[in-house]
């Protein structure tokens, strides 16, 4: 009677997480969330790196590229996402891959999903040292001293992940891992797009390292596009 007690309780117990968990649907009736993230007003000067490590191949400067905002305002590497949506699409099948290239990280930020697993590659003739950190603790701590050389590792919670190199004080970059696909990043024009969304009330996030978040609401209605664009002051 009690070992049956205790199947039961364990039965429940893995029921009742499965319910708070991401359920992939089939959506026949999705919109689209488009737009854009500006900055307005006098945009932040980025700062130069002094290099002091490997110049030989590093060079003597690199741009820290805190700050990638074009001419016309559009700003680079803003992740936007929805917000505790708990189901819609499958997950998009493209790895995750931190590149130590040209000693830095590139992409600077970096998208992933929650029970994925995480490349650290290094694309350089030259020692990398790629540590993470999640929660203000370390993570993985991984040493890269040949060129084309790479580590898997799973990323086994949702969140922000820190990417530094011990080698090389200077570079800095992001894993934001998701609990659900509807992320995204923002390239050079500014611009995004979020697609087979549910129809319903969402709340939809727009972040940057620097810069902070902002967050809006959004309606989404079946087959339609609705479009929602983010500012940045500082």
């Amino acid at each position: 009677m009690e070992m049956k007690l205790v199947s039961l309780a364990l039965f429940l117990l893995l029921l009742g997480g499965a319910a708070y968990g991401y359920e992939v649907i089939q959506v026949t009736d999705g919109g689209t969330i488009k737009g854009e993230v500006k900055f307005v007003g006098t945009p932040p000067k980025d700062e130069t790196i002094r290099i002091d490590k490997n110049q030989d191949y590093c060079g003597n400067t690199l741009p820290a590229n805190k700050y990638i905002i074009s001419p016309s305002g559009e700003v680079q590497n803003v992740v936007v996402m929805i917000e505790g949506i708990d189901k819609g699409k499958p997950f998009p099948k493209e790895p995750a891959v931190v590149n130590n290239y040209k000693c830095a990280f590139d992409p600077k930020v970096v998208i992933g999903f929650e029970g994925d697993e995480l490349e650290i590659k290094n694309s350089d003739p030259i020692l990398h040292n790629t540590h993470l950190y999640q929660d203000g603790k370390a993570l993985y701590n991984i040493a890269l001293p040949d060129k084309d050389e790479s580590i898997k590792r799973p990323m086994k919670k949702a969140g922000l992940i820190d990417v530094k190199c011990n080698t090389h004080k200077w570079m800095s970059g992001y894993v934001y891992v998701s609990d659900h696909p509807y992320i995204t990043v923002t390239g050079a024009d500014g611009s995004f797009t979020l697609t087979d969304v549910p129809p319903g009330k969402y709340k939809l996030k727009a972040w940057h390292a620097a810069l902070g978040e902002v967050t809006k609401d959004v309606e989404v209605a079946a087959g339609k596009s609705t479009e929602v664009n983010f500012e940045f002051k500082k």
